[in-house]
Parts: C-alpha cells; structure tokens; sequence
C-alpha cells in the first residue's frame, strides 16, 4: 500500500507540474502578443 500511495502522489505531482507549466507557458504567450502589439501600435 505505501507504494500504491507513493505512486498516487508522484502522478499528483506531475499532474500539477504540467498543469502549472502550460498555464506559466500561455501566460507568456499572453504577454509576448499583447507586447508585439503594442510595439506594433507604435511603429504604426
């Protein structure tokens, strides 16, 4: 059993690993296309 739980948590760990690198990596898409934007908007 304590293996079973051992393996539960390294699946939450990766679980919440992935989740929170997609989210930090749309964020940066995020502030990467509004700053292209911007630069745009002044260019024009």
């Amino acid at each position: 059993m304590i293996y079973k739980s051992f393996f539960n948590e390294c699946l939450v760990y990766l679980y919440f690993k992935k989740k929170y690198f997609l989210g930090a990596f749309q964020g940066q898409i995020y502030l990467f296309s509004n700053r292209y934007i911007q630069l745009v908007k002044k260019t024009t």
